[in-house]
């Protein structure tokens, strides 16, 4: 398989208005053409407590499925459009019933699972989504996953052959609403360390201060929690970075282990509130060529040539 450096260019995790998301589909699917990506994905979250029970469900399928594939056909020359839906993977807030159900996901092309083995976030275990996976009708994969949690029960090696295996895709998430706070190195350039904080002060200050009636409310608190969580991680002498970054003889292992047994790798942003974000992939791209894994990329496998 021979992968150009335009095969990397996509990003298959966006939420719209239909679930928590603050853009729609075609402002999502503009910004993803804006950014030359090759293929964009909506992955609103299936229905569940999480969001309240709002999020995509049988009811409104048809509808979500409707409006994507009209996108779809109207871009059809310039960007795959593909639809998914992101599944919290907790029993206590997601009717586990509901996924046994396959017929639910008829008419998508992906199911994307959060949260699997995490305890931080009440996930269930690896070994309940290989079975929940048997009812899915369309290709499965890991939402911005921990590696080290998510595959706690395995070693590195037999961990990605395992994904392989089974055809779970890994996505590599590099938006900072999943970041890691890891400590800073012993190495670190303390100037720009001071650089860094004098600058994220200042975009503190200049965001407004009072949101009553501000259009964008919510894209303003998004600016503004990124820049508080960076000087906090700074301020504690640590630093934010993607959990596929995280410093670690396991994640080390693991993606060597990707590339030699061709475990599938996705990016996807995990946008919400930023048209920016839809086209910020390039950390995880750097990282797929540091490691050599173009020829794992997922689009080159199940949706080449769409």
């Amino acid at each position: 398989m021979n992968v150009g450096d335009g095969a990397l260019n996509i990003n298959l995790h966006n939420h719209t208005t239909f679930s928590d998301g603050l853009l729609t589909v075609g402002q999502i699917v503009e910004a993803a053409i804006s950014s030359r990506l090759t293929h964009v994905g909506i992955a609103d979250h299936f229905e569940g407590r999480k969001l309240g029970g709002r999020g995509i469900g049988p009811s409104n399928m048809a509808e979500y499925l409707g409006e994507i594939r009209r996108w779809r056909e109207k871009v059809r020359s310039e960007i795959c459009v593909l639809a998914g839906v992101e599944v919290d993977f907790c029993r206590n807030r997601t009717d586990f019933a509901l996924l046994r159900e396959g017929r639910v996901f008829e008419g998508l092309d992906f199911v994307l699972f959060e949260y699997v083995n995490e305890p931080l976030f009440d996930g269930d275990s690896l070994n309940l989504l290989l079975e929940i996976k048997r009812f899915m009708p369309c290709p499965v994969g890991l939402a911005h996953p921990r590696i080290e949690d998510t595959f706690s029960e395995y070693l590195p090696e037999a961990a990605a052959g395992l994904a392989a295996e089974n055809q779970i895709f890994i996505e590599l998430c590099p938006g900072p609403r999943n970041a890691c706070f890891v400590p800073l190195p012993d190495d670190v350039d303390e100037a720009q360390i001071r650089r860094r904080i004098r600058e994220l002060n200042r975009q503190l200050e200049e965001l407004p201060k009072n949101l009553e009636g501000e259009p964008d409310e919510r894209l303003i608190m998004r600016k503004a929690i990124n820049a508080r969580m960076e000087l906090d991680a700074l301020l504690m002498r640590q630093e934010v970075m993607p959990a596929y970054r995280v410093r670690s003889n396991f994640n080390e292992r693991f993606f060597k282990a990707v590339k030699k047994f061709g475990t599938m790798i996705s990016i996807g942003t995990d946008t919400h509130e930023l048209p920016d974000e839809v086209g910020e992939i390039a950390d995880a791209v750097s990282f797929i060529k540091e490691h050599q894994l173009e020829r794992n990329i997922v689009t080159e496998y199940l949706w080449k040539g769409r």
